[in-house]
């Protein structure tokens, strides 16, 4: 577990001002935003922004990752500091809420892994960024194997 004496960004990705955007900005004055005016590159491509990222800072520095489009920030970043060093996490995730309709909780099935009976939300999260790099890779590893898994089954 890490102890981080050292800085917290809020970072997002956007290739454009969509939904709550400016309303973001307006909350966060010093929210750093990768991926502006590019081209969408899919999940897989704002995770290589945010892994470059936080390979620029240091690997204890704090990364709170926010969705571009419906996000707002509420309290300084000093406060999401402080609460994120209470949870003594190296890294945290938001989860999906219970859908109420039907249909949303069908594609939420599909779209979306479950950790520990929790739908994790990759819109939001928040770690130290040494953890978040680790973790994408992991997760690349992961997404790779079962690509060619999925590829040899279909080959059989």
């Amino acid at each position: 577990m890490n102890i981080s004496n050292g800085n917290i960004y809020i970072v997002t990705y956007a290739t454009h001002e969509e939904g709550y955007f400016s309303l973001l900005k307006k909350s966060c004055p010093d929210l750093i935003v990768l991926g502006m005016n590019t081209k969408w590159n899919g999940f897989y491509g704002r995770v290589k922004e945010i892994v470059n990222f936080c390979k620029t800072v240091n690997e204890n520095d704090i990364i709170c990752h926010v969705d571009g489009f419906d996000s707002v920030v509420l309290c300084n970043k000093e406060k999401i500091k402080e609460k994120f060093l209470e949870s003594k996490s190296n890294i945290l995730f938001s989860s999906l809420r219970n859908p109420s309709n039907i249909i949303i909780k069908y594609l939420q099935d599909k779209l979306f892994s479950s950790c520990k009976g929790e739908k994790l939300n990759a819109g939001l999260y928040i770690g130290y960024a040494k953890n978040i790099i680790d973790f994408f890779i992991v997760f690349k590893l992961f997404s790779v194997y079962n690509e060619i898994s999925r590829l040899k089954f279909f080959a059989k």
